[in-house]
């Protein structure tokens, strides 16, 4: 039988790595892991960990990374049926900064902010 304080700390070796890949090239990897984190059932005790993954592999994306969208959307519906929203920031803020700084990245340019 694994430790999964064991499997938790080499999860998160693998968050460290998807990391230092180059934004362009991790989504793949971000939606792959999302994906089997994101996969639980209402009773499975590894659920807190699975939320502590989903919450340390969004705080480490880039504040302006698109992925950080798939990482929210993931620790959302994994802690929604986990009944584990409680430990989740679902607030409109929250959810207002990460649709603003995507936007900002991909739909503004530097030149629109030219002073007149």
């Amino acid at each position: 039988m694994f430790n999964f304080t064991e499997v938790e700390g080499a999860v998160n070796s693998i968050i460290s790595l998807i990391l230092i890949v180059p934004l362009e090239n991790n989504e793949g990897l971000v939606t792959a892991l999302c994906e089997k984190l994101a996969k639980t059932q209402s009773n499975d005790k590894k659920n807190m960990a699975r939320l502590r993954l989903l919450t340390n592999l969004f705080h480490g994306l880039d504040d302006r990374s698109a992925h950080r969208c798939i990482v929210y959307t993931s620790l959302l519906r994994m802690a929604g049926t986990a009944d584990l929203m409680h430990h989740v920031n679902p607030s409109l803020e929250t959810v207002s900064e990460i649709v603003a700084s995507v936007f900002h990245r991909f739909f503004v340019s530097e030149e629109s902010f030219v002073c007149m």
